[in-house]
């Protein structure tokens, strides 16, 4: 949420790598901001379009609710670099 008390861009989050059971990246993203969102309440629905070997590709609807009605406010599409066991491991975490 931004200091207007509006969600922003930072609303969607898509999580492909949970259909495989692997860590993955995003290799590409793309967000189509549709209206301002506001309310008390914010809705994200992703789905997974193609669960892919190497890169999944997944989508997500973001609303928010208004006096109890939704407001479609937010399209995302990614592609999601899935990485193997091997190769996760290879990576150091920066914490």
């Amino acid at each position: 949420m931004q200091q207007h008390g509006l969600f922003h861009d930072n609303a969607t989050t898509i999580a492909a790598a949970t259909t495989r059971g692997q860590t993955g990246l995003t290799a590409k993203y793309k967000l189509n901001l549709l209206s301002p969102a506001s309310g008390n309440r914010l809705i994200c629905r992703a789905r997974v379009i193609k669960p892919g070997r190497q890169v999944a590709v997944v989508a997500a609807d973001v609303s928010c609710v208004i006096d109890g009605k939704e407001k479609h406010t937010a399209t995302a599409l990614a592609s999601i670099a899935m990485q193997d066991e091997k190769a996760a491991a290879r990576i150091e975490s920066p914490a």
